[in-house]
């Protein structure tokens, strides 16, 4: 498994949870997925998720599931996989920017 340097006390480790929580600082049904230093305790977020978020990632894994895709349904899931990563983004992004004006 890869380990990962915590940028805060440079300790190796690897992720053996991601954990959830409510975001307060966003607004809306917004879940932050993260991770933990063992030895700083130092959180790492993982991503955003959102209700259209969760649709979108039931859509794309259907379409994972499927065997011969048509052009269609090929760029149909590049557009979902784009969106989902441009939407997750811009959520750590505004996250980061509130956790920011709050320290």
């Amino acid at each position: 498994m890869k380990k990962i340097q915590c940028d805060h006390c440079e300790q190796l480790f690897s992720i053996t949870e991601i954990k959830t929580e409510k975001s307060t600082t966003l607004p809306g049904n917004i879940t932050r997925h993260y991770f933990e230093c063992p030895g700083c305790q130092h959180e790492y977020t993982s991503y955003f998720l959102d209700d259209e978020m969760r649709q979108m990632q039931l859509e794309i894994k259907y379409l994972q599931s499927k065997t011969g895709l048509k052009i269609k349904q090929k760029n149909k899931l590049l557009k979902l996989t784009r969106k989902l990563t441009s939407m997750n983004q811009q959520y750590l992004k505004a996250y980061n920017e509130m956790v920011e004006n709050n320290a």
